[in-house]
């Protein structure tokens, strides 16, 4: 059995490591805030992961014994809202009718789909000494999922789904 304890990012460091060995710990999971301003957590994890003092952190997570997996949301990092004005179709439709840049994307359009994609295997070449499960959620709000005719006979978490089906085929390359 697995035992995991799932952190913020800026939480990681000597103290932590320290005690969650000692509660026989096997992996502690990065998880960067979520909400409206995930995507800065997640880049401001990016900029850590680059910083050598945090990745002798994360070495020092392997020393005690553990491994490193990394959870969050990720839909604006995977399909940046700078993409919309050249792609409005990737982006979600809302109840209205209107696509518009916040919040998830279109899971059914094949391009936006293969962009997402692409950018996940980009992002997992990221993640320093990641243990080979991470988790990358999309926007986590309600009413968040498209609404097109083609993404409105799917659950968000059958929508989920598929964006994570499409990222690993691409990762597994």
């Amino acid at each position: 059995m697995s035992r995991t304890l799932l952190i913020h990012v800026e939480e990681l460091d000597k103290i932590w490591i320290r005690e969650a060995a000692k509660l026989k710990i096997d992996t502690l999971a990065l998880h960067p805030h979520g909400g409206r301003a995930a995507i800065t957590y997640l880049e401001d994890l990016l900029e850590r992961l680059e910083q050598p003092s945090y990745r002798a952190l994360i070495d020092e997570v392997f020393d005690a014994g553990m491994k490193i997996s990394y959870q969050f949301h990720a839909g604006e990092w995977l399909l940046p809202r700078s993409l919309y004005a050249e792609h409005p179709d990737w982006f979600r439709m809302n109840a209205e009718g209107q696509r518009e840049e916040r919040l998830n994307f279109c899971v059914t359009n094949p391009e936006a789909l293969a962009y997402v994609a692409n950018r996940a295997r980009i992002l997992a070449g990221k993640l320093y000494r990641s243990e080979p499960r991470f988790y990358f959620w999309l926007d986590d709000v309600k009413n968040g999922s498209c609404q097109c005719p083609n993404c409105r006979k799917y659950s968000a978490a059958d929508l989920q789904l598929m964006a994570v089906n499409a990222m690993l085929g691409e990762i597994r390359k």
